[in-house]
């Protein structure tokens, strides 16, 4: 028995990696942001931030808000919804949809590694279509199609300190 299904998470990463290479695709990794609340955090020398922000980004997203920490994107991937996002369409927590696209951060500069996309920022969202949908957004969106925003909450880094950190990233799992 491990807490968060920690395997689990990492299985489902690794899936999706599968995924990718028997639909010929290449994976573009976004990876959450995490901003430290705790004034000696956010005072640390660069490597030991940098250090410590990256043992954050193995924590599983049921401890960090619910927002993942490391988001595969590739075009047909089976998704999940891990937090309620729009109650009025019925995009409730485990809702399951397929990423259709999404739109980058002007900013953005992509990073080759092992055949994979490393995002330098998050998309500013995630395009899902949510099968059996029949809403519309946007006249430019299809029916059924979602611009799922990044978003941020506060998370506990320590339960026992309460010592916390804000993360924005997507209420998004690969659904294996």
């Amino acid at each position: 028995i491990y807490n968060y299904n920690i395997p689990k998470y990492h299985a489902v990463n690794l899936r999706a990696k599968e995924f990718a290479k028997a639909h010929g695709r290449r994976v573009s990794w976004a990876i959450a942001r995490d901003v430290p609340l705790f004034h000696e955090d956010r005072n640390l020398p660069p490597e030991k931030l940098q250090a410590k922000l990256c043992r954050w980004l193995l924590q599983h997203d049921q401890k960090t808000a619910h927002i993942t920490s490391i988001l595969p994107l590739i075009v047909g991937l089976p998704v999940r919804l891990t937090e309620s996002v729009d109650r009025r369409r019925g995009l409730f927590r485990n809702r399951r949809g397929i990423i259709v696209g999404w739109a980058p951060d002007p900013a953005e500069e992509i990073e080759e590694v092992d055949g994979d996309f490393v995002l330098s920022l998050m998309p500013l969202c995630v395009y899902i279509y949510f099968p059996g949908a029949t809403w519309k957004i946007h006249e430019d969106l299809d029916v059924g199609v979602y611009p799922l925003p990044r978003s941020s909450r506060t998370w506990k880094v320590n339960l026992f300190t309460g010592i916390q950190a804000r993360r924005t990233g997507f209420f998004l799992l690969p659904d294996f």
